[in-house]
């Protein structure tokens, strides 16, 4: 995880947090297994430093479409990278 020097506000998406919002897809039925998996995946194979909510959103659009990720993304406001 990557810190900001003023106030430390997080600047990457620590896969924890990943796995446990995928999780919760699943759990709500919300996301199938296999496509979680394949977001897991990916998300693993970006170097932690450069793991910012921009650049994660960038790989998953290209992985599963710009269309089926904002149906699991929570609105704007409510989303929080840490």
């Amino acid at each position: 995880m990557t810190y900001a020097p003023q106030g430390y506000p997080c600047l990457t998406v620590p896969l924890v947090n990943v796995r446990r919002w995928l999780d919760i897809l699943e759990e709500n039925g919300d996301l199938d297994r296999v496509t979680g998996r394949r977001l897991l995946r990916r998300a693993r194979a970006l170097f932690y430093a450069d793991r910012s909510e921009a650049v994660l959103l960038q790989a998953w659009t290209t992985l599963i479409g710009g269309v089926q990720l904002q149906r699991l993304l929570p609105p704007r406001q409510e989303r929080s990278p840490t």
